[in-house]
């Protein structure tokens, strides 16, 4: 899924890697302020590193979406691999929140291939979510520059990817 056509006027915005325990609360904070639902894809090493972020972003009603155990290049990997760190991430969701992270997936680096897919749906993720909004927030361009990305690119149904750091939050 790289769009939801369907979705009027509305955009998904979508929060990745979730690294930074200020950031997040703070991006909760915003999200809670503006009654805004988001998408949270946190790796499973991430969930255990802030379980209070993670169960605050469960009880507020967000989607939460597989990353991985821990944001690997999963196509360099084997199935057998790639099962098991996703079984690893669900573990880790379900152990700190009570929740578990199907039906959404996220590629680390929305890199896939066939392997990567069929070892997703044998984890019981039937959606890869990609982007057609890409900040590249990631890199530091400082908060105006992220929320002028988003604006100048966001359409009807698009799926923003922005990641879980205090620029980012700034820009929210």
């Amino acid at each position: 899924v790289r769009r939801v056509e369907s979705a009027g006027n509305r955009v998904a915005l979508t929060f990745d890697d979730c690294n930074e325990g200020a950031a997040w609360d703070s991006i909760l904070s915003t999200l809670r302020a503006y009654g805004v639902r988001a998408t949270f894809f946190c790796p499973g090493d991430q969930v255990y590193a802030h379980p209070g972020q993670a169960r605050a972003t469960v009880a507020a009603g967000h989607s939460i979406g597989s990353h991985s155990a821990d944001h690997a290049q999963l196509t360099r990997l084997s199935y057998g691999d790639i099962v098991g760190r996703l079984a690893t991430d669900k573990a880790a969701w379900w152990s700190v929140a009570r929740a578990t992270p199907a039906p959404y997936f996220r590629p680390p680096y929305g890199s896939y291939n066939s392997t990567v897919l069929a070892a997703a749906g044998n984890q019981g993720f039937r959606y890869t979510v990609i982007w057609d909004v890409d900040t590249n927030d990631w890199q530091g361009p400082g908060a105006s520059a992220i929320a002028s990305r988003v604006l100048g690119s966001a359409r009807s149904g698009s799926i923003i990817l922005l990641h879980v750091k205090s620029q980012t939050a700034a820009a929210l």
